[in-house]
């Protein structure tokens, strides 16, 4: 004997009621980090004799980051042209803090960080990034590779 089953009008009634909107990957994660921070300030007044709790700071943002490379390439030297070029130290500093980008798990800080290597080549002489090519090939690979399309054609557009 057969039993009537549930219409699906009645279904889609149901499921319209819990659909709520999903935020984006960075509204999410800013949202985590507000409450990471409130968290750690109402732990600090709650428990100031506790050492065997760490809570985190929130992490630095991208702007931050953005910042500190706008600093470095202030503090670079000028040459006879009046164009500025970085010195052999801030060169080579500025190649590692992009290569820590390139090979940060994040994919977005990665992708910018690919990118901050494209520019850097136009800048640097491919000696200095040449011993890097390995690490960056490999992460090239992995955002090519990536489900996200967005990611994939970002990479490919990186690759040239």
């Amino acid at each position: 004997r057969r039993v009537a089953s549930v219409s699906p009008n009645s279904r889609a009634s149901e499921m319209e009621s819990f659909k709520e909107p999903v935020p984006y990957f960075e509204q999410a994660q800013m949202a985590t980090e507000e409450n990471i921070s409130v968290h750690y300030e109402a732990s600090q007044t709650e428990e100031q004799n506790t050492p065997h709790r760490k809570h985190l700071p929130p992490k630095k943002r991208n702007d931050e980051t953005l910042n500190d490379l706008h600093k470095l390439r202030l503090n670079s030297s000028q040459n006879k042209n009046g164009v500025t070029t970085p010195n052999a130290s801030s060169k080579e500093l500025l190649i590692f803090q992009t290569m820590q980008r390139v090979k940060s798990e994040e994919w977005d800080v990665a992708l910018n960080g690919l990118a901050e290597i494209t520019e850097l080549c136009q800048d640097i002489k491919s000696d200095a990034i040449y011993p890097h090519m390995t690490n960056i090939n490999q992460k090239l690979l992995e955002l090519l590779r990536s489900p996200r399309s967005h990611v994939t054609r970002t990479a490919c557009q990186i690759a040239g």
